[in-house]
């Protein structure tokens, strides 16, 4: 359950997510779909229930996020004023082929190679510089890089074209062994 100051967004729900699973919440807005991810995914604390992860109870306001457990993508992502591989890699070492196949799978690597300095462009204030459908393609290659075992994306690929969006989609699920949740 769960309520913002008297009004009720989330009453009774029950839900199971296995490992591996992908589900699609949609709804109108309003439904508390993006609510409910939050609770999933931790950032809101103040609910009424529990949240069992590999079959203990789990609460993130004592312990934190388990490495690698959820990356989670809103619908507006944050970038740093930096590289496109800082974004990604957040500094962090990696393998080429690794990383070659995250960006095939984001549907980053069309775009990344038509730039003068590829990886290596800067792209400015929570990145200015790029569309809204590239800032989240980044965004997802940030959320593949960390290697989740759940991946929750709330309408983060709304900037995207629905063909492309596919792709993401039909990629994430052949080459990435996680649980996928989609807010649509």
């Amino acid at each position: 359950n769960y309520s913002y100051s008297n009004k009720k967004v989330l009453q009774n729900v029950s839900l199971e997510i296995n490992k591996g699973d992908r589900i699609l919440i949609k709804g109108p807005s309003g439904a508390g779909k993006t609510t409910l991810v939050d609770i999933i995914s931790g950032l809101l604390h103040d609910f009424k229930g529990e949240i069992i992860v590999d079959s203990k109870k789990y609460d993130f306001s004592k312990k934190g996020f388990k490495r690698n457990l959820i990356s989670y993508i809103p619908q507006e992502v944050f970038l740093y004023n930096d590289t496109i591989i800082n974004n990604i890699t957040n500094k962090k070492r990696y393998n080429k082929n690794a990383l070659e196949k995250i960006l095939e799978a984001s549907q980053a690597n069309e775009f990344i190679n038509k730039l003068k300095l590829k990886y290596h462009t800067l792209i400015g204030e929570k990145g200015g510089k790029l569309s809204g459908g590239q800032r989240q393609r980044i965004a997802l290659a940030r959320a593949l890089f960390n290697k989740p075992k759940i991946l929750i994306l709330d309408e983060a690929t709304s900037n995207i074209d629905i063909k492309t969006e596919e792709k993401i989609i039909n990629s994430i699920i052949k080459n990435f062994k996680l649980t996928l949740i989609i807010v649509s």
